[in-house]
């Protein structure tokens, strides 16, 4: 959660890497304790994404939302950038997120992670590149969008999504999906969400379809 815990492992001629150390397999092992990790292959952005910050696997955070009718809405989405050096884009680790227009192109305001900055606010530019991020199209925009929701309907009994989309020169690939998608980023992207909160989750809050 939030990127804590995830980091690049290289494995060159049977010996291990983290970063530009060499590891042994026991100092693996204490690096994974007792937790169970996923290992995946490290995708690598489309160039337009790549641009502007090169350093991390920049990701697409998209939200849909299951209806009273059981149809499934897009509901807002932000792309994700690193900053830093570092290798993931979450906003807790110092990242930004931007907010993505129904065109698939990129707002021009950014945002760290709400309350944790005195400035929060990226304006056009990435801070360490200084390559324009506003307006950038998301390749593949509207598959990404019409495979969001053709996920969320095979998993009915969760009525808000959050998918995690890593977009390649190859194609777009879902990384990841939680239902604790974390709706500050929306609140901050699109200027308040009170409304049609309530609109497309109302049904959903009455329901107590996951017990904490």
């Amino acid at each position: 959660e939030l990127g804590k815990g995830a980091f690049p492992l290289i494995i060159e001629a049977g010996r291990l890497y983290t970063k530009d150390e060499e590891i042994t397999i026991v100092e693996l092992k204490k690096k994974f304790g007792k937790s169970t990790y996923v290992i995946q292959e490290r995708l690598t952005n489309h160039p337009a994404i790549r641009e502007v910050y090169p350093h991390s696997l920049n990701t697409i955070r998209l939200n849909t939302v299951m209806n009273v009718d059981g149809n499934v809405e897009y509901y807002g989405a932000e792309l994700r950038f690193g900053t830093g050096g570092n290798f993931v884009d979450n906003a807790g680790q110092g990242g930004f997120f931007v907010g993505i227009n129904e065109d698939g192109t990129l707002k021009n305001i950014g945002y760290y992670d709400p309350g944790k900055r005195q400035v929060s606010i990226v304006r056009e530019k990435h801070p360490d590149t200084e390559v324009t991020f506003a307006g950038l199209k998301i390749p593949y925009w509207q598959e990404i969008k019409q495979q969001s929701i053709l996920f969320h309907k095979y998993l009915y009994g969760l009525p808000s999504l959050g998918w995690d989309i890593a977009v390649t020169e190859e194609g777009f690939y879902f990384t990841e999906a939680g239902e604790d998608w974390e709706i500050q980023l929306d609140q901050c992207a699109y200027g308040g969400r009170r409304k049609d909160f309530y609109r497309t989750h109302g049904y959903a809050l009455e329901k107590k379809i996951r017990r904490y």
